[in-house]
């Protein structure tokens, strides 16, 4: 029967997945810190299946950030999605994933290793993304200057009429400094360039203010007839209604159509026949007109 001293512990199944696309680790760093069988991307083979396929029950799979199981490129959505994918899968074939930057495990240290691997996909989406190898840079994205020579120079290009278009500034933009911001920077920075610089802001005029006109019942005399009607302007209906001899506009009185109605049901003993405004020129009209005139003297 050995002795206690020379029983020695099974070693534990590792193994470990090393991405070195994301900056943020290089590969030598990952290297420094995996024990385990090592397990990397490769063009001619799906190293990541192959991985899940070798777990068993009780291995352990080494990362140095869990989101570095998820593919590199793609949306936040769906990198999210594919590490949920491969961490499940790990784990139904009975592994566990330790994560050597924090020291968590699963299962007790799933949610917050999900909640680390979710916020580092999210900022390196931020980076700059090649559309030849979608290799990401590294950090925040990129700041550009507000102030200084080089923010000066940007706003008199971006300003300038020498351009036919965007495209053609930012050309110049990048030959005169040697890189040049997105476009949506230079317009949310300068505004958008077809509005010159050297022109002052253009005056808003106020709206036209129509002084309200004040409405009339006017009497107008055509020989022996007399015509009681409404308008705005008595004067031009007048000029609109005369025919060989001149109107005379007797008196006005402001009022509206219902006044109107009123007078001409208060005459329609002396209308005219076959008209509906014209009355004839008899005592009990032109009296009333004269009251009206008296009045209008005081």
């Amino acid at each position: 029967m050995p002795k206690k001293s020379e029983i020695t512990e099974p070693k534990p199944d590792l193994r470990s997945w090393c991405n070195p696309l994301p900056p943020t680790w290089p590969e030598s760093m990952q290297r420094e810190r995996l024990t385990g069988e090592l397990y990397m991307p490769d063009r001619k083979r799906d190293a990541r299946a192959e991985l899940i396929r070798s777990v068993r029950d009780g291995s352990i799979v080494e990362v140095c950030d869990t989101f570095l199981l998820a593919q590199t490129i793609g949306r936040v959505d769906v990198r999210r999605r594919d590490l949920i994918r491969v961490m499940d899968e790990i784990e139904d074939r009975g592994g566990i994933i330790r994560e050597l930057s924090s020291g968590l495990e699963t299962p007790k240290g799933r949610r917050r290793m999900r909640e680390r691997a979710f916020e580092a996909i999210t900022n390196h989406a931020r980076g700059r993304r090649s559309a030849v190898n979608g290799a990401l840079s590294t950090g925040a994205p990129r700041t550009w200057p507000r102030e200084g020579q080089i923010f000066d120079g940007y706003r008199n290009i971006w300003q300038s009429r020498r351009y036919r278009n965007d495209n053609e500034r930012r050309t110049a933009t990048e030959k005169n400094f040697g890189d040049c911001p997105s476009r949506g920077w230079l317009r949310n920075t300068f505004g958008s360039p077809h509005d010159t610089r050297d022109q002052p802001p253009p005056t808003v005029k106020p709206p036209k203010r129509h002084r309200k006109r004040g409405s009339f019942v006017y009497f107008i005399q055509d020989g022996n007839k007399i015509k009681i009607g409404f308008s705005t302007r008595p004067e031009v209906r007048a000029r609109n209604l005369q025919t060989h001899s001149p109107l005379k506009i007797l008196v006005t009185i402001p009022g509206d159509r219902v006044r109107e109605a009123k007078l001409h049901k208060r005459f329609h003993k002396i209308r005219v026949d076959g008209t509906r405004e014209w009355f004839h020129a008899k005592p009990p009209l032109l009296k009333y007109i004269a009251g009206l005139q008296q009045h209008n003297k005081t």
